[in-house]
């Protein structure tokens, strides 16, 4: 949960944001990275679909640990976070969170998301828990007072 302002104005901002860029590194140790569709849990947990036959899925499975990245070219902020992912078991998943993530896949009906175009294999829900997270707020934050960068480590 967000505690001081810094932080509530990043959470603010992960969670104004549909896209971003996670990354991780294939089993021959060449890096893989993809654009998803997103949502944010208070905790700065990313959750987002991807289906079972995707580089994605077969990355994490073998090796749980990314980095993820998400930025506004309209005022300069940006999210760099690493930590573990994980495949969410049905039992676990949040019915309100699967209903926020589906509005956020469909939200262009001009462009739906490539999730929706591509072939039948099973669609998961991927968490990545962040470990480390660092807010880097250019347009807003004033300097010296911790408002342009914060680092969460947990």
């Amino acid at each position: 949960m967000a505690n001081t302002k810094s932080e509530q104005d990043a959470l603010h901002f992960l969670r104004s944001q549909r896209l971003g860029v996670i990354s991780g590194v294939k089993e021959n140790g060449t890096p893989h990275s993809a654009l998803i569709y997103y949502v944010a849990s208070p905790t700065f947990s990313i959750y987002f679909f991807t289906k079972t036959n995707t580089k994605k899925y077969e990355t994490f499975q073998k090796n749980p640990i990314a980095a993820f990245v998400v930025g506004s070219s309209d005022f300069p902020q940006v999210i760099q976070m690493e930590g573990t992912i994980r495949v969410v078991p049905r039992e676990e998943q949040d019915p309100s969170m699967i209903s926020e993530l589906l509005t956020t896949v469909s939200s262009n009906p001009m462009y739906p998301a490539p999730l929706v175009r591509m072939d039948d294999a099973e669609v998961v829900l991927m968490e990545l828990k962040p470990t480390w997270l660092r807010w880097a707020d250019f347009a807003f934050g004033r300097p010296n007072n911790n408002e342009i960068f914060f680092e969460i480590i947990k």
